[in-house]
């Protein structure tokens, strides 16, 4: 038997496991990730091995919530990573003459996806080093977090800020948008690689909600139905700005600033003209209040953007 028989057999067994009643423990999830994620992406894994490497990075994911947000970052991260270095190689070694602007739009977005990819590593490491860093000892050893991992002062280890480390996701699904809108390729290239149930993970649960109340263990999440639609303003009975005023009215009444809060589901169009008048608000408050207020816009099979203020 060769070596990808007996790592087929491995990953299809581990993953009946994960699909049972029994459950990897986080512990488990954690140092397994190290040995997962790398099935995922290495170009010798086979279908099977990377079909059931993702199978169990999902369920961990889901089974973990906000305590998985290390892999499920890091798995973002690494993809991003792979499509990067893919779009230099064929910035570099195309024959054809390309479109200078097309270019410019190509050079722009690496460096920002680059960018991304630096401060999702980043995250990742800070979560896991406050949290159980020695089950994640060897997955951060992979790249792009062994530099940053390396780097790290111990005894100045930097606090989990939960508004950070959801900002650095939105950012790197927003660098990978970017550079797969038009590339077949990158996009075929993610998919394979676990795109879509990642992006659902980010999309359908409230890992960050949750980490950000472990940050804050007295949190109060508030949730508010808007029945004005803003994106047909022609129809709204009511100007933006009153609309704005209304929902801090509301807010101001739910005693914000007297607790931490997480804002979550406010319609985008909404947080521009509401954030201006919470900053000044904000001012009066004797504690400070966290606004995270973001809107969820799909664009195709698996382009988001999230709009934070």
């Amino acid at each position: 038997m060769n070596h990808k028989s007996v790592q087929e057999s491995l990953a299809k067994g581990l993953e009946s496991l994960c699909s049972g009643d029994m459950r990897l423990s986080l512990e488990e999830g954690q140092k397994w990730s190290c040995i997962l994620l790398p099935w995922v992406f290495r170009e010798t894994s086979s279908d099977a091995i990377r079909s059931s490497a993702i199978t169990i990075l999902s369920r961990i994911c889901e089974d973990y919530g906000p305590s998985s947000i290390p892999i499920s970052q890091g798995w973002l991260a690494i993809m991003l990573s792979d499509i990067l270095e893919s779009k230099k190689l064929s910035l570099k070694g195309s024959a054809q003459p390309r479109d200078k602007v097309k270019t410019q739009i190509d050079q722009a977005n690496v460096l920002s996806g680059t960018q991304s990819v630096n401060q999702l590593a980043s995250a990742v490491v800070n979560l896991a080093v406050n949290g159980d860093s020695f089950a994640l000892e060897d997955f951060l050893t992979l790249e792009p977090f062994i530099n940053t991992y390396k780097n790290l002062k111990k005894g100045n280890i930097p606090k989990v800020n939960a508004l950070d480390s959801a900002l650095a996701t939105l950012k790197g699904i927003k660098a990978m948008t970017e550079i797969c809108s038009d590339d077949l390729f990158s996009q075929k290239k993610t998919i394979d690689y676990g795109i879509i149930p990642l992006l659902r993970r980010f999309l359908l649960s409230d890992d960050y909600e949750k980490l950000s109340a472990i940050e804050a263990y007295d949190a109060q999440v508030i949730s508010f139905v808007l029945q004005t639609n803003l994106t047909q303003w022609s129809g709204s009975s009511l100007p933006l700005q009153e609309v704005s005023s209304m929902l801090l009215e509301k807010l101001i009444a739910a005693r914000i600033g007297d607790r931490p809060v997480v804002f979550h589901g406010v319609i985008g169009y909404e947080t521009d003209a509401t954030s201006s008048k919470c900053r000044k608000q904000r001012q009066s408050c004797q504690k400070q209040c966290w606004c995270g207020m973001f809107d969820l816009i799909t664009y195709h099979y698996f382009q988001l953007i999230f709009i934070i203020i």
